[in-house]
């Protein structure tokens, strides 16, 4: 009787186990870096966040936008971004099916302005799950915290006239007109020369 009763715990101490050491809503990557170089990314970054359910439950999942809180928690060098329309994701929410997975990707529709260029900013995407099977009463809450760095300068590809010369094609320039002004005065003095005297 007493070996029964051994056996059994130690059976449910390695189900317990096993259930725990199994993550049953998993958000990823838990941080996010959106980097522009020489222009702002509009619509579609390309960036997602992978939401998995391993739970025997299906779940609706919403998320929502916020700044750091408290703001002792931001990331050193980062400011909170001005404003929070500009970062969209999709879709706005969905029913999660047990043991599956979906993706939520990002889009951005920041102002294109000097005033927002060289900015690294950091906002948290929240990620609500409600359980719509077991009738809990709580929902679960994960954040994801997303860093947006801007471009420095912009290049604008319409307008090359702003291009300063770099110094080969001064060189070349100058070369170029001394030649012209060389050959000119050879033409000059050469008529010069060849006319006759009255």
């Amino acid at each position: 009787m007493k070996k029964c009763l051994i056996i059994f715990i130690t059976i449910i101490l390695i189900i317990s186990f096993l259930k725990i050491g199994k993550a049953e809503l998993i958000v990823s990557p838990p941080e996010l870096s959106i980097t522009m170089d020489n222009e702002f990314i509009e619509g579609n970054t390309s960036k997602k966040i992978t939401i998995t359910n391993n739970q025997n439950d299906n779940y609706n999942v919403t998320w929502y936008l916020d700044n750091p809180y408290p703001i002792e928690w931001m990331r050193p060098n980062k400011t909170v971004i001005p404003n929070l329309t500009w970062i969209d994701l999709n879709p706005k929410w969905m029913i999660l099916p047990q043991n599956n997975y979906s993706d939520f990707f990002i889009y951005l529709s920041i102002p294109k302005s000097d005033e927002f260029l060289n900015k690294s900013w950091e906002t948290w995407v929240t990620f609500k799950f409600e359980n719509l099977g077991s009738g809990e009463f709580f929902n679960q809450e994960f954040a994801v915290r997303l860093y947006i760095d801007t471009p420095k300068a912009v290049y604008d590809a319409s307008n090359q006239t702003n291009i300063k010369p770099n110094s080969n094609q001064i060189a070349e320039v100058v070369i170029i007109s001394i030649g012209i002004i060389t050959i000119f005065a050879l033409i000059v003095t050469c008529i010069i020369l060849t006319r006759k005297p009255k």
